[in-house]
């Protein structure tokens, strides 16, 4: 499955949001979510062990506007949450709570990909209005990867907070593969939150760095579709691998409603 973090989300970490990531082995964050519900305080998640989803209303009664159960079974998924974009859909399915996809595609695969994560209560006034992302555990998934998006967990009360309206653009990325012999590659998607398309897809040799664009030139190489964020991979199922993936790009909103915005950022999956 596809890890990695939004480009904007560059200095996010599990440190300066909060909550306590019990695994050591963790990548940057793929998913965000966010309490809409009417109360003031004790609506948490959980992230149990087995990359579970636990979700309650007061701390302790599970809130099964959620899946009926209040829990989304990811240690061994069903066949209606072997996905994130069907994970996604059920928990959007809810009047309580709202997912969004970054750096993970919506047919990956979910078995045991999330770290685990204490409980945290999303419905404080501080959560309510940034919302709280989850991390993948390194241990389980071995890509390395950033979204490129228009999202902006800021405005996620008001319009343009997600990539509606938005096209976002590649202009460099610079990339190591540690295969060890297996078969690695950069691979870029466009992406919704229920479909993607692959736009590019370049095999790697191992342990050579490898470079698309310029990093001293706004000029992108690779675009979105209208509406779409772009997720960008080093894709390697070698166990301990120690892939890289630095990238710039930016995120148009053709409405006017957002200012273009370029980054570079730098992603190692250690």
């Amino acid at each position: 499955m596809a890890t990695g973090n939004s480009v904007f989300l560059a200095n996010q970490s599990a440190a300066t949001q909060g909550g306590s990531i019990v695994t050591s082995a963790l990548e940057t964050p793929i998913v965000w979510l966010r309490y809409l519900g009417t109360a003031a305080s004790g609506a948490t998640v959980t992230v149990n062990a087995g990359g579970d989803l636990l979700f309650t209303t007061d701390g302790t009664t599970a809130d099964t506007s959620v899946n009926t159960t209040g829990t989304i079974d990811m240690s061994t998924p069903g066949a209606s949450a072997d996905t994130f974009g069907e994970v996604a859909g059920l928990i959007n399915a809810s009047t309580n709570w709202q997912c969004y996809l970054l750096a993970v595609l919506p047919e990956d695969g979910t078995d045991n990909v999330f770290a685990a994560m204490t409980e945290i209560d999303l419905s404080t006034a501080a959560k309510k209005s940034t919302g709280h992302y989850l991390f993948a555990d390194e241990s389980v998934s071995y890509d390395t990867g950033w979204a490129i998006s228009g999202f902006d967990p800021t405005k996620s009360l008001t319009d343009y907070w997600n990539d509606d309206n938005c096209v976002n653009y590649l202009t460099y990325a610079k990339m190591t593969c540690d295969a060890s012999g297996a078969t690695g590659s950069f691979k870029v998607y466009s992406a919704n939150q229920t479909s993607s398309t692959l736009i590019k897809s370049v095999g790697l040799a191992d342990n050579t760095a490898t470079t698309f664009g310029n990093a001293g030139v706004n000029a992108p190489f690779a675009q979105s579709k209208f509406g779409e964020r772009l997720v960008v991979l080093v894709r390697n199922d070698q166990t301990g691998a120690t892939d890289s993936l630095e990238c710039s790009g930016h995120s148009v909103d053709w409405t006017g409603a957002r200012y273009n915005n370029g980054y570079s950022v730098t992603n190692v999956n250690a």
